[in-house]
């Protein structure tokens, strides 16, 4: 009659297994971490963008109708902190005059449309452009049109007149 013995111990199939297990867990740890991190860097820098974005439109419209042009707005600053993440970043500008009509009536104001974005490339790669759309008033028109339905639209949003 034989007897089994008690094992103690764990064998060298078995260590195998548990390494070749936790191989696989701290490597499906780390590039979730990695993955993770870089999409809160990507968010970051998106965001970042959009301020830049917002930022350069606020100093646009604090100058006067006359100044504006597409050279000065293509001189714009950007921040140092942006600049040092982007390579090649450059403000590219359109400045095309309009004129807008209410409906149903026969006033009509002239505007300068602005489209303003920002080009460059990150880690080698074209970004996709920010970028906004927005009028501009007449230095003149600014006063007597402040009472009227005629307004500056604020950037992103459509002009329902």
């Amino acid at each position: 009659m034989t007897t089994a013995k008690q094992r103690k111990g764990m064998t060298t199939t078995e260590t195998i297994v548990v390494l070749v297990l936790l191989g696989v867990v701290v490597t499906s740890v780390g590039k979730f971490a990695a993955f993770v991190s870089q999409g809160v860097r990507d968010r970051q820098l998106a965001l970042r963008l959009q301020w830049e974005l917002e930022n350069a439109r606020e100093v646009i419209s604090s100058w006067p109708t006359s100044e504006v042009t597409r050279e000065r707005i293509e001189q714009i600053a950007i921040s140092p902190e942006l600049e040092e993440s982007l390579e090649e970043p450059q403000w590219v500008a359109t400045l095309t005059p309009q004129v807008l009509k209410q409906q149903n009536e026969s006033a009509a104001i002239e505007v300068t449309s602005v489209h303003l974005q920002l080009n460059a490339r990150y880690r080698g790669q074209q970004i996709k452009p920010v970028q906004t759309f927005f009028w501009i008033l007449p230095d003149s028109k600014m006063q007597s049109t402040s009472d009227s339905s005629f307004q500056k639209q604020p950037a992103g949003e459509e002009a329902v007149l």
